[in-house]
């Protein structure tokens, strides 16, 4: 479970600008939670903190129990690694590596054997229909089949927590049915995701809808309507 309790962030520059204020969220395990907003209300911001790759300025932040917010960076970073898999809009995919060898990377910082590494990527692969794009570079692979790699490498460690950011920003109709499908059958799964969306369409498979508004996390029936 994750769980924010009256988190701001504050980012310090020429003057102050407030990104989240004292938001309140749970997320239960399990749970396919999407976050819906207008692009500068703090979306990415948060995205940022439920990941672990930002800190609160106030509040507390909590995973299974534990409150992660005033924690060193590299009990972070074990605790990122272990627990949570990220996807993009822009994919983040290193084009000198194949889609077997980019999902395979971030199980070679886990320390994972080579073999065991192998497996779990081609499964992934497998699963997500790219049986016979394994060996193929990000540039001879269309935008949506790099966004399943991206998955796929997310996927592939195994994580309790799925964040992604706009998935299906940069594809076509088609290929967003399909991300939006593969998303529905891993929640069917048991696995729990927190989406970032513009997309009404694919905010409306996840069990909840939150919105945010200049920082301000809206009440769920508000959101709701927000999304639609």
């Amino acid at each position: 479970m994750m769980m924010l309790e009256e988190v701001s962030k504050f980012y310090r520059g020429r003057r102050e600008t407030l990104a989240l204020s004292s938001v309140n969220l749970t997320v239960e395990d399990g749970q396919f939670v999407a976050v819906v907003g207008a692009s500068g209300s703090g979306k990415s911001t948060l995205m940022n903190i439920l990941g672990l790759l930002d800190r609160p300025s106030s509040g507390g932040y909590w995973i299974d129990g534990q409150d992660v917010a005033r924690w060193s960076d590299a009990r972070l970073a074990k605790l990122r690694n272990r627990t949570i898999g990220f996807v993009f809009q822009s994919f983040n995919l290193v084009p000198t590596l194949s889609a077997r060898e980019n999902v395979e990377l971030p199980l070679v910082y886990r320390n994972m054997p080579p073999r065991e590494r192998r497996v779990a990527a081609e499964h992934w692969l497998v699963r997500l229909g790219l049986e016979h794009r394994m060996e193929y570079r990000p540039s001879e692979l269309s935008g949506g089949q790099q966004q399943r790699v991206a998955l796929a490498r997310a996927l592939a460690s195994n994580p309790k927590i799925l964040l992604a950011d706009e998935p299906t920003g940069n594809l076509d109709d088609t290929s967003t049915r399909d991300i939006m499908h593969i998303f529905e059958q891993l929640h069917g799964q048991g696995q729990t995701i927190v989406l970032i969306t513009h997309d009404a369409r694919f905010a409306a498979v996840a069990d909840r809808i939150v919105a945010l508004e200049r920082g301000v996390l809206r009440p769920e029936a508000e959101a709701a309507s927000h999304a639609n």
